[in-house]
């Protein structure tokens, strides 16, 4: 015969609870978690709207999630608009493949909410003499 559940700790944003109940007859226990509790994201803002990078660079893009207590919670998907020009990976990790502009996008699992940073991909003044130095001379054929 076991008596109600007791909350013992409650449930944050950051972790689960603990609720346990004792056996009226024999003095026994039992506990079990409790959900977190789910803050729905209503924003998300990165720390870059728009980006320049060099030729087989690499950079980090921060997504912050709003209200902050949805962070614990949110699930952010990162894509890039065009492979070819931008790799991202699910840490938003951006790697410059090649060159041209293309958006990353941060994302809600669900896909309400989205924040985005459009990356124009260069080659560095270091990188155009090597191009030129190593390839110039096709053009004068």
């Amino acid at each position: 015969s076991w008596l109600d559940w007791v909350v013992i700790t409650q449930p944050t944003y950051a972790k689960e609870g603990v609720e346990r109940r004792i056996c009226n007859n024999c003095g026994a226990d039992e506990e079990r978690s409790t959900p977190k509790l789910i803050a729905k994201p209503t924003e998300i803002v990165l720390n870059m709207q728009e980006a320049g990078m060099n030729f087989r660079q690499t950079m980090r893009l921060f997504a912050n999630v709003y209200p902050e207590e949805a962070a614990y919670s949110a699930d952010i998907i990162w894509e890039s608009s065009d492979e070819n020009v931008l790799t991202v990976n699910e840490y938003g990790e951006v790697y410059a493949a090649n060159l041209g502009t293309a958006t990353i996008t941060a994302k809600t699992a669900d896909g309400s909410v989205t924040a985005t940073c459009e990356i124009t991909v260069k080659y560095s003044t270091l990188q155009w003499i090597i191009v030129y130095i190593l390839f110039g001379w096709i053009w004068y054929l």
